[in-house]
């Protein structure tokens, strides 16, 4: 199943069950329950230099990703650093990225306590281009049974314009009665790539 909120919103209010497959949900979107089965991967689509996507799932009842399943919003952030245009810096979503010999680090913001944004990717040595950070997760549910994983992390740096520096992590808010399961959360920075 794949749908966009500018195309349809006529699963929202039912219990959704996405069973294999890759399925996209942009926006704010309201279900009584989601299921994620089977090797299903949620994700958002990607932000752009028109704005930042997210995904926003408001469940009345419980979220379910079984152990073979992801939220994964690794890479669905905004291209660059957030304003910088440091020499193969990382992004510095919620603390400082990577920092390539006496660079200038590209400049922290955001807040930890509250994940309202995407990640930035890291800059480039040279030329244009860069990497991009995470994505933004916002989930509200009664409850969460989490045995897979939720992803927002950052791109690795690449060589195509030099040496790159990693793109931050992005956002993963839940806000949840009982959060159960023994999956993996993480929204960590991408590796930085050295020539």
């Amino acid at each position: 199943m794949l749908f966009r909120s500018a195309v349809s919103l006529s699963y929202d209010g039912t219990n959704l069950l996405l069973s294999g497959g890759n399925s996209i949900i942009d926006g704010v979107h309201q279900f009584a329950s989601v299921t994620l089965v089977s090797n299903a991967v949620l994700t958002q689509a990607q932000s752009d230099s028109t704005g930042a996507k997210r995904l926003a799932l408001e469940i009345n009842d419980s979220l379910t990703i079984d152990a073979s399943s992801s939220i994964d919003v690794t890479g669905k952030g905004r291209r660059n650093a957030n304003g910088g245009n440091n020499d193969g810096a990382g992004g510095s979503y919620g603390g400082m990225g990577f920092v390539r010999g006496n660079e200038v680090p590209n400049a922290t913001y955001g807040d930890y306590t509250n994940p309202n944004d995407v990640g930035f990717g890291g800059t480039v040595g040279y030329g244009d281009g860069g990497n991009y950070g995470g994505g933004l997760v916002q989930i509200t549910a009664a409850s969460a049974t989490i045995d897979g994983a939720i992803r927002a992390n950052g791109s690795y740096g690449s060589s195509v314009y030099g040496s790159t520096g990693g793109g931050s992590g992005g956002g993963i808010r839940l806000n949840v009665g009982v959060l159960d399961g023994s999956g993996l959360i993480e929204a960590n920075g991408g590796d930085a790539y050295r020539d």
